[in-house]
This record gives structure tokens, sequence and C-alpha cells, in this order.
């Protein structure tokens, strides 16, 4: 009988000199490896393959799933930023379910898996962006009544409490200087991306100019300047809206290639590029 191909690993193989009822008799399990270039791991993990020492091949990737995520909540937040539908940045408070159960769980999970598997850059990234969109979600969540905590003494009611802790200078501050601090972050991932692919560094160079522009958003908000900051709010939207398409296209990438599509649409390598200390090494030995 022909042989069975199953997940790429295992082979399974029928004894045509069996002669018996019994129909697990002559059944053959092999366990086979299957190699990958360093494009192809590269491509799969977002990780350099000569950067891994983890139990790649006997566990799904989970690099789809962190992926996912994130753009479940990136993109909406966005789209709210450059005002599609009437939306402002205000509207962000209507995603705080996609912050919590879709964001920062997914991601959560997404980078404890990356962790089992080895790949150590995505798994930073997965679980820091995890804690962002959590972070967010709870200082913009109405019931936390953190900005509440800002407003004039004396204020009972607390929508209004919340309207005017969100108007004022240090609570706006407080936020700016917190994006402000994920652009500094994001530049040093952006460095690493240098490492990986294409659209992995596009992703990293937006939010590297999205978040310091949000940050300015809400540093003229505290100032009073709304025109002004619903300008960098829009600015920062657009950028951020990069790092979603760019974000699709690994999706999509990494998904095609999970079911082992018949095409698929180029991850554009750049760990050949920038090569590793450990390559160049190698070629001094040579040398």
């Amino acid at each position: 009988m022909s042989e069975v191909k199953v997940h790429d690993t295992v082979h399974e193989e029928f004894s045509s000199a069996a002669n018996t009822n019994d129909p697990e008799i002559g059944l053959h399990r092999q366990m086979t490896t299957v190699t990958l270039s360093p494009e192809q791991f590269e491509a799969l993990y977002l990780q350099p393959k000569g950067s891994r020492q983890g139990l790649i091949g006997g566990f799904a990737n989970p690099t789809a799933l962190g992926v996912s995520s994130f753009l479940l909540a990136q993109t909406p937040l966005a789209m709210d930023l450059m005002g599609f539908r009437g939306a402002t940045s205000a509207s962000a408070v209507a995603q705080l379910g996609s912050y919590y159960a879709c964001a920062g769980i997914g991601l959560y999970i997404a980078a404890l898996l990356e962790w089992v598997a080895g790949n150590t850059f995505p798994m930073v990234v997965f679980g820091s962006f995890g804690g962002f969109w959590l972070s967010y979600a709870i200082t913009i969540s109405p019931s936390m009544a953190i900005a509440a905590s800002f407003a004039p003494g004396g204020m009972s009611d607390v929508v209004a409490a919340n309207a005017a802790g969100q108007a004022s200078s240090a609570y706006n501050s407080g936020l700016g200087l917190y994006f402000l601090t994920w652009g500094i972050l994001c530049a040093l991932y952006t460095v690493v991306a240098l490492r990986t692919n294409v659209p992995f560094v596009i992703v990293f160079l937006s939010l590297t100019i999205s978040f310091p522009l949000v940050a300015a958003g809400y540093f003229q908000t505290g100032m009073g300047n709304t025109d002004a900051a619903s300008r960098l709010f829009v600015a920062g939207g657009v950028f951020a809206f990069v790092v979603s398409v760019a974000g699709f296209y690994i999706d999509v990438h990494l998904l095609l290639a999970a079911v082992d599509f018949p095409f698929n649409i180029p991850i554009f390598d750049l760990s050949a590029v920038v090569r590793g200390r450990t390559s160049r090494k190698e070629v001094r030995k040579r040398d």
C-alpha cells in the first residue's frame, strides 16, 4: 500500500506480508525529522533559527495565535484614532472586551507557548504587549475610576468625576509618558527585528512612530489644546493602521504555512542580510 504522510513528521507503512485479521499487525510508525532552512524557520516562528533551543516540531506553532490576538485589539484602536465612522480616541472604551479577552489573554497564552518552544524574542514581544493591552484596558475602564481620582475634590458623581479627570493635565501627562516609554521599547524591538523579516520590522518601526504621536496627543489634551491633540491622535492612528496591515500580512503567511497551502506570500527574510554573531564567527574561522 502507499505511504501515508501525517503532520510532516510521521509516516505509516503497511507491510504487504502481514497475513492476519488484526488490523494493527503490520502497521509500523517511524518517526522522521523534517529539517527547515533558516529562512523557513524564521518565517514560521519570527525567530532566527540559530537562536532557538526548545521543542519546535513537537507542538503547534503559537506565533499565529499571538499575531491574531494582537490584531484583534490593534486594528479597532487604529480605526478609532483615525476617526472611522465618527469614532474618536475616546471610543477605545468600546473595545475593552477585546483588550482583555483577545489581546491580553491571547498574547499571554502565546507568550507562554513561545517560551516552551524556546523562541525568546516572540515570547518577549507577546508577553510585553499582553501587558500593554491589559494595563491600557484597566486605565481607561470606567469601572476602575482611575481618571476620577484626578478630578477636583468634592465630586460625588463618578461619571462627572471621570470626565473631569480625563481632561486633567496630570492624568493625560501620565498616559502620555506611558505611551512615550512604549515608543522607546518599540525602537529597541525594531533593531532586534532586523534579524527577522521585513513585515516584522515595519510593525515595530510604525509602532515606534505611532506611540510618541499618541503620547503627544495626550500631552496636548492635558494642556487643553484639543484641536492639536485630535490631529496627533489621527496621525498616530495612521501609523497604527500600518502596523495592522503588516501584521495581517504576517498572519496570512503563518496561517497558509500552517495548513501547507499550495502557495504562500513571501516574508522577505532578513536573517541572511543581517548576519548573526555566530555565523560571523564561523565565516572568520573559514577565512
